[in-house]
């Protein structure tokens, strides 16, 4: 709260420091509940709204985003009966103009605008084909393609990247206590399980349409609200670890007040049936990295359980954690063959490919390789790749087979995103990943077990997007983006509270 000051004169500092105690005891203001409200409606939606892939969820999830933006930079007035002094006024403005990652953010929108401006080919059609055509453009910028907005382009990735943006920004201007993030995470975990239960529904006594109303697109592999099962594989990950995030710090914050009852048993079980359906999604990549990230969360819980003072906590609860890590770790491997698994990840790296589906995918990711050598600097433009891919595929003509005549996307994010962006664009996004990570070194992260669960998993889908297409999923990336800016922002409010 370092942007509060008094409607009539300056506080003493003690006064600040009862304003920051004493807001911790009271309930949420009514401008954070609404923003907290139309947070939890937005980031619960976005899996519901059929991963949010089609036009009209975008379009809904930008909406949602620019209203948070609004509420959270609202000027909040504070009563002053715990601080003894004047009325406070937040003015989240000026907090906001001292976050990196708007800065960096809002480069990084110009950046694709520029590209969408100052298009280099115009994509054209006929009654059986399409192709691109070469344009006049500006040479010495950022370039793109002139591509229908229905179909995707610049514009369509900008809405994405404009939300995700947004909703970093209101989370952190807008949300002042720890409370609220608390429930943020709550919220996601439980709409993530009534997920989990509408898919095992789905799984049992589905009639071949998303959520039994809608007809997925052809040849669409779909599980739950997802067209597509990888997807929703990446999705219910990342909702475990915040899951198990929340379990955890529930039976922490029970043993240090010695309290009797808590929900983390409740938390734990939505994790572990998070979990499962994670399997079900027959999301190989998902489950054997899902499996990974239990095995060292466990690890990790038990060197915390280990460093507590004696007589505290509980072991029943670790030994309950290892027995479902053992439980799960044996539904997985009955559930695929795991040296399958272990072959598909290896073809990526091997000369040799043995299944068609791999081989496919190697040989997408060896011009996509070469796509990337010749567009490196400015990219091709956002939301591009499926345009430019057929020039650089037309070298390898054995991807193109019966059931397979169209590649969207390059099945590796760490190649996509710098083939569309180039050097300059990927900067600024590792960049703002790294305004992110600034703040949790600054915040002594690796002290708190819940920020290394949940950072813990974040690393979990990147290294699915090694082979596969996660981010290009909205409901994935906001949500993946969302959880360490969250993160930073309790740490933070946790040291100004000391």
């Amino acid at each position: 709260m370092k942007s509060s000051r008094p409607l009539s004169n300056n506080p003493s500092l003690s006064q600040v420091d009862k304003f920051r105690a004493g807001a911790q005891r009271l309930p949420l203001h009514p401008a954070e509940s609404k923003l907290l409200t139309v947070l939890l409606v937005h980031l619960c939606l976005l899996p519901w709204a059929i991963g949010t892939m089609y036009l009209w969820t975008q379009l809904a999830s930008l909406l949602l985003a620019a209203i948070g933006f609004g509420l959270a930079n609202w000027p909040r007035d504070y009563q002053a009966q715990f601080t003894g002094g004047p009325v406070f006024r937040m003015a989240p403005w000026s907090k906001l103009i001292r976050f990196p990652f708007f800065w960096l953010g809002l480069a990084l929108l110009t950046y694709i605008a520029i590209q969408g401006l100052n298009p280099a080919w115009s994509f054209e059609t006929n009654a059986t084909h399409w192709w691109l055509r070469r344009i006049k453009n500006i040479s010495w910028l950022p370039s793109g393609i002139d591509s229908p907005f229905v179909r995707f382009n610049a514009w369509r990735a900008l809405i994405i990247y404009s939300s995700v943006w947004l909703v970093a920004c209101s989370i952190w201007i807008g949300l002042t206590r720890r409370l609220s993030i608390q429930y943020l995470f709550m919220g996601l975990a439980i709409n993530g399980f009534v997920l989990a239960i509408i898919a095992a529904a789905q799984r049992f006594a589905g009639n071949g349409k998303i959520l039994w109303i809608v007809d997925p697109p052809q040849g669409a592999g779909i599980f739950a609200s997802f067209i597509y099962k990888n997807h929703a594989g990446a999705y219910l990950g990342l909702l475990v670890t915040v899951a198990f995030s929340m379990a955890y710090w529930f039976y922490d914050r029970g043993v240090r007040r010695l309290q009797k009852s808590n929900p983390s048993a409740l938390f734990a079980f939505m994790g572990l049936f998070l979990g499962l359906m994670v399997v079900f999604s027959f999301s190989r990549a998902a489950a054997v990295l899902l499996l990974g990230y239990l095995g060292v969360a466990s690890v990790a819980l038990v060197l915390a359980h280990r460093r507590k003072a004696p007589g505290t906590g509980s072991p029943i609860v670790i030994a309950t954690l290892l027995l479902g890590f053992a439980g799960f770790s044996y539904v997985t491997l009955q559930s695929f063959e795991i040296d399958r698994v272990v072959r598909r990840f290896a073809e990526f790296s091997e000369e040799r490919f043995t299944s068609t589906h791999a081989g496919d995918r190697k040989i997408v990711r060896a011009a996509a390789s070469e796509m990337l050598k010749e567009n490196w600097l400015k990219g091709t433009g956002a939301g591009s790749f499926r345009y430019y891919f057929p020039e650089y595929a037309k070298h390898y003509p054995t991807i193109y087979h019966e059931g397979k005549s169209f590649w969207e996307h390059a099945h590796c994010d760490w190649l996509e995103f710098p083939i569309e962006l180039g050097l300059i664009g990927t900067l600024l996004l590792l960049a703002c990943a790294g305004s992110i990570g600034i703040i949790l070194v600054r915040n002594n992260f690796w002290n708190h077990q819940l920020a290394i669960l949940l950072l813990l998993g974040g690393t979990m889908t990147l290294a699915h997007a090694w082979v596969e297409f996660v981010f290009q999923n909205p409901a994935v990336l906001l949500t993946w983006v969302i959880l360490p800016v969250c993160l930073a922002r309790w740490l933070e409010l946790v040291n100004e509270q000391r």
